[in-house]
């Protein structure tokens, strides 16, 4: 999707997306991401999904410079909690900065050394349905319930 340059709005409601691929963070001109209803979601975490589609987009590229680069810088954005695509980073991670948060515990990675298999890209926890508009100070985050 990184090749859509021209893209302003993305739409993905009622599906079971788990994370946005971290190269959507290279699409500039994006202006609206709607993704509600979406009840899986952990990556990007609300804490920065809730400050509009710039902070995801900047959420999401120092997360792709990470995959390229080895290095991830995700301080001070006040994250309670983390989950990476580790499947995609694990080969040429060797930094990550998480200071200034409010982490309780340090991001699960996949199990894979000790045979056990991996775990999902970003995790099973379900998040709250997100839309985020860029010219709107904070996402509506409205939560989904699930009948059993």
């Amino acid at each position: 999707m990184a090749a859509l340059t021209s893209l302003r709005i993305l739409s993905a409601i009622d599906n079971r997306l788990q994370y946005l691929a971290p190269d959507l963070g290279r699409l500039s001109r994006l202006e609206d991401l709607n993704l509600t209803n979406n009840p899986g979601l952990m990556c990007p975490p609300p804490e920065v999904f809730k400050l509009g589609v710039g902070a995801t987009r900047n959420f999401l590229n120092r997360v792709s410079y990470g995959k390229t680069h080895g290095s991830i810088e995700l301080s001070g954005l006040a994250l309670e909690n983390l989950v990476l695509p580790w499947d995609d980073l694990q080969s040429k991670l060797q930094a990550l900065v998480l200071s200034r948060n409010q982490l309780e515990a340090m991001p699960p990675t996949p199990r894979r050394a000790t045979g056990a298999p991996a775990s999902r890209p970003c995790g099973s926890t379900p998040m709250p349905s997100r839309r985020c508009r860029p010219r709107s100070a904070s996402c509506a985050l409205s939560r989904v319930s699930r009948s059993i």
